[in-house]
C-alpha cells in the first residue's frame, strides 16, 4: 500500500492510519521548478518533537518551531534563544498623574507612545506634550504596557526633558513595587519639575 485513504477521506502517506485530511509520517520535501537541489526545503519533526525546515540533505536547519513554543533560526537549536512572543501597539498617556499630588495636560496630538515587544524585551517611544501643569508633587508616573521585571531600576537617560529651549537631561526609574509604569524623577531622585511647554521625548527599553 503505498497511499492509504480512510472513510472519512483522510490521506495517509507512510501511516495507514490517518489521523488528518492529509497525515505525512516521515519527512516532506519540497523541491525547486527547476530541479536545483540547493533551493529544496525538507520539512521534518524531531525525535523530540520540534518541527524543522532544513536544506535538500537535511543537514542545514534554516528554521526551528520549538514544542514548548517559539522560533529559531539557522541552527540554533536552544529553547531559551527562541522568539516567543512580537507584539506592537501605543500607550494611551492621558492617565499621566504625579506620584503624589497634581495635576497636568497633554497636547492631544501627542498622547500616545509606541512600543515594541520581541520576546521579553520591550521599546517604548514618542513625544509628550505637556500644555499645562497645576501643583505637581512627586513624580510623574507614565503608565507601561507590560509589568517590568523584578528588581529593574534604570538611572541612565531614557528620558530627554526640553525645557525653554535648552535641554536638560533627567532619569528614569522603573518601579519594581508598583504597576504604574515609568516614574520621572530629577537626578536628585526628588520630585520631577515639569513646566507648562515641556517635551518630553521617550526612548526607553527594559525587560518583563
Amino acid at each position: 500500500t503505498a497511499i492509504t485513504i480512510d472513510a472519512s477521506e483522510n490521506v495517509g502517506i507512510g501511516t495507514s492510519s490517518p489521523s488528518n485530511k492529509a497525515h505525512i509520517k516521515g519527512e516532506l520535501r519540497i523541491e525547486d521548478a527547476t530541479d536545483a537541489t540547493t533551493r529544496d526545503y525538507i520539512f521534518k519533526t524531531t525525535t523530540a518533537g520540534n518541527f524543522t525546515i532544513t536544506d535538500s540533505v537535511g543537514t542545514t536547519e534554516k528554521l526551528r518551531i520549538h514544542v514548548s513554543g517559539g522560533i529559531s533560526f539557522n541552527g540554533d537549536t536552544a529553547a531559551a534563544n527562541a522568539l516567543d512572543d512580537y507584539d506592537t501597539g501605543t500607550i494611551d498617556i492621558s492617565t499621566m498623574s504625579f506620584l503624589t499630588s497634581g495635576s497636568l495636560t497633554t497636547n492631544t496630538n501627542y498622547q500616545l507612545l509606541s512600543y515594541t515587544k520581541i520576546g521579553n524585551l520591550v521599546t517604548v517611544i514618542g513625544n509628550i506634550y505637556v500644555n499645562t501643569v497645576t501643583a505637581q508633587s512627586g513624580a510623574l508616573k507614565i503608565p507601561l504596557p507590560f509589568t517590568n521585571g523584578t528588581g529593574q531600576e534604570y538611572r541612565t537617560a531614557g528620558i530627554i526633558k526640553h525645557y525653554q529651549e535648552q535641554t536638560a537631561e533627567t532619569f528614569v526609574r522603573i518601579d519594581p513595587n508598583t504597576a504604574y509604569g515609568l516614574v520621572l524623577k530629577a537626578p536628585s531622585w526628588g520630585a520631577s519639575t515639569i513646566a507648562n511647554g515641556d517635551t518630553l521625548i521617550v526612548n526607553l527599553t527594559y525587560t518583563v
